[in-house]
């Protein structure tokens, strides 16, 4: 007789729990109603201020895009300024328009003629070392029609090189990493030897850590795949008819600082 009147009341308590926690959440959903949800008359929120609050932002995001267009307006109208008196257009404004249509900005469509065109312009005008750099990166990446061009990225890569342009040495080792599939093959060697000696040469510490990060990540690289970097390292090509980069770079590297 007791189990059974413990058990009961075991029953009318758990009965009883249930009942608050019942309670309480009727509660919680009547404040949630009072306070919260949307649809009621008394939001926590007052619409007002939420209206105003999306006001706000529709506003700033308006002001916002309103100057990007007046921007690029501005810029699209001087571009246009600027190539309608080519003869007084400064040097690195030439080397800007050189980049526009090499990488067809601001609403103009690439044109490797007129990319080119420009980069001679900065070239002829004194901005020597940038606009060898930037022809360098013409014909090693190609533009719209214009396939790349090994010889010519690397004669470029050289040009900038001996007016102190650095940063066509980390061009010319990535050229040398990668290779252009399918007429060449990378040359891993000469691309070690070329960021080596970026890290021996006197140059800005921003380009030293550049080419001690490419060398880094070659050394991963070799790893991974199991290259070795004493040998020049294949890429898949279906015709197999590419050849590897020439490995006298170093020495005409040397030979033109």
């Amino acid at each position: 007789m007791k189990s059974n009147k413990t058990g009961l009341e075991n029953f009318f308590n758990n009965l009883l729990k249930f009942g608050i926690i019942l309670g309480f959440g009727y509660i919680l959903y009547i404040i949630y109603q009072q306070y919260f949800n949307k649809n009621t008359n008394n939001n926590f929120f007052d619409n007002n201020i939420s209206n105003n609050l999306k006001k706000n932002w529709i506003d700033k995001y308006t002001t916002y895009k309103n100057k990007l267009l007046q921007s690029s307006h501005l810029i699209r109208k001087e571009i246009n300024s600027q190539e309608n008196n080519i003869d007084d257009i400064s040097p690195d404004k030439a080397l800007k328009l050189a980049e526009i249509y090499q990488y067809g900005k601001y609403g103009k469509n690439i044109s490797y003629k007129k990319s080119l065109n420009y980069y001679q312009l900065a070239e002829q005008k004194g901005l020597k070392g940038p606009a060898f750099l930037g022809l360098g990166i013409l014909y090693h990446e190609g533009c719209g029609d214009l396939e790349p061009n090994v010889d010519l990225a690397i004669d470029n890569y050289i040009k900038a090189l001996k007016e102190g342009e650095y940063q066509a040495l980390i061009k010319l080792g990535d050229l040398y990493a990668y290779g252009i599939h399918p007429s060449y093959l990378p040359n891993k060697i000469a691309s070690k030897e070329i960021f080596e000696l970026l890290l021996t040469i006197d140059c800005n510490n921003s380009i030293k850590n550049l080419a001690q990060e490419k060398l880094l990540n070659m050394m991963k690289e070799s790893e991974e795949v199991d290259i070795s970097m004493n040998i020049g390292s294949n890429i898949e090509s279906s015709d197999r008819m590419g050849k590897y980069l020439p490995s006298d770079i170093i020495f005409t590297i040397k030979n033109n600082f």
